[in-house]
């Protein structure tokens, strides 16, 4: 039967657990003793006792949340994981059992970190991710609190707070209209000019053209592509040393999943491609020679960067291709809730932060059309009629 009683000016907590073998534990006070025995009754109640040796230690359970919890994950997403995993929260809990981990050493890690110079967005990035490991921790019965839930979030400026994803394009990273032209003069026909001009025309993500099939995305009839997924590519924690394996995930948001028209041109382009594309079991549009999933780093090194090279042109980003069919159509006035439609973004102010220098830029050529105005009017010109 479990008791508590004194030894040698201690406190001892004796019982037997599950499987029958006797535990003790010692404690400084009769008032702790008593407590932890009302804890472990409870636990052998509910059967979900571990004794000290079973409990695992902090870096097993944070390695077995990359593997379960994450491992489905795009490739981008599981990479900023694993090192925040690896670089930041391992190095301040490795070595201590799961369940040794109190609030105050976490609160101590959060502070730790801002010293360090990491801003409150993402220390509180790290917080999260934190927090889930004890989630897992807790599912497994390793723990029966997660010690993270009573620590306060660090405050975000409201610039950190719009997010990195959400940071503001520099006009050094955007191609003009005149310089995507003279890209697509020097690309190489069929794979690369086919992938770079749906890319210039479109909008759409690398990872959304590479996931596209021929017979469910592609209308040719209809002038029409929908993006229903995205290619990533995902890297276990066990399969170190090895290629990372394409997966097909959902688009970034439910506002990716979107229909966009194909212009005569790219239909063309596309109807000529689709002759010569490789055939595979998934039909994708821009496959490998084998028909496989194509990797973005093919479609950049081989084709993208040659071009611009060829071509004179600053060695921008094959993303480039989305800013400059985004600031492309804002100079030309389109409501920002139809490009955000186009991007598939979530909201509009999404839209408004990433490009806002162009939209400052349209606001100015506003003013100067009500300049014109004002101008005709005031000195009794005659402007004719549309």
């Amino acid at each position: 039967m479990a008791c508590v009683r004194k030894r040698r000016g201690k406190w001892v907590v004796d019982f037997r657990d599950n499987k029958g073998k006797r535990r003790w534990e010692t404690h400084e006070t009769r008032k702790a003793a008593d407590d932890a025995l009302s804890k472990r009754v409870g636990q052998l109640r509910k059967g979900s006792y571990k004794a000290p040796s079973e409990i695992p230690k902090f870096e097993i359970v944070a390695r077995a949340w990359l593997a379960e919890r994450k491992q489905e994950s795009r490739h981008s997403s599981y990479s900023i994981w694993e090192s925040q995993v690896e670089r930041h929260v391992l190095p301040a809990f490795e070595g201590y059992s799961v369940n040794a981990i109190t609030p105050a050493m976490v609160r101590a890690f959060r502070n730790e970190r801002s010293d360090h110079g990491l801003g409150a967005t993402m220390v509180n990035k790290l917080t999260t991710t934190l927090s889930a490991i004890f989630e897992l921790a807790m599912d497994d019965e390793c723990i029966e609190r997660n010690p993270v839930q009573r620590v306060k979030r660090r405050k975000a400026s409201s610039s950190e707070s719009r997010g990195e994803s959400e940071r503001a394009v520099r006009e050094d990273e955007v191609l003009s209209t005149e310089q995507v032209g003279k890209l697509l003069a020097e690309t190489e026909p069929g794979l690369f000019r086919a992938f770079i001009l749906t890319a210039a025309l479109t909008g759409c993500r690398s990872g959304e053209l590479l996931s596209l099939r021929w017979d469910e995305d592609v209308d040719l009839d209809a002038k029409t592509l929908t993006v229903r997924r995205s290619l990533s590519y995902v890297k276990s924690i066990d399969e170190r040393g090895q290629p990372p394996k394409a997966r097909f995930t959902a688009p970034k948001s439910e506002s990716s999943i979107r229909t966009l028209p194909l212009v005569p041109e790219l239909v063309t382009e596309l109807k000529r491609w689709r002759l010569a594309c490789p055939k595979g079991p998934e039909r994708l549009v821009f496959p490998k020679l084998d028909g496989g999933a194509q990797h973005r780093s093919y479609v950049t090194l081989a084709g993208f960067k040659p071009a611009l090279e060829r071509a004179g042109l600053p060695a921008v980003k094959l993303h480039s291709l989305r800013h400059s069919f985004a600031s492309t159509l804002i100079m030309q006035g389109k409501p920002v809730t139809q490009v955000a439609h186009l991007l598939g973004h979530k909201k509009s102010s999404v839209t408004l932060d990433v490009y806002a220098r162009w939209f400052k830029r349209l606001e100015s050529a506003d003013a100067d059309a009500v300049q014109g105005v004002a101008d005709a009017v005031l000195t009794g010109t005659a402007v004719a009629e549309l």
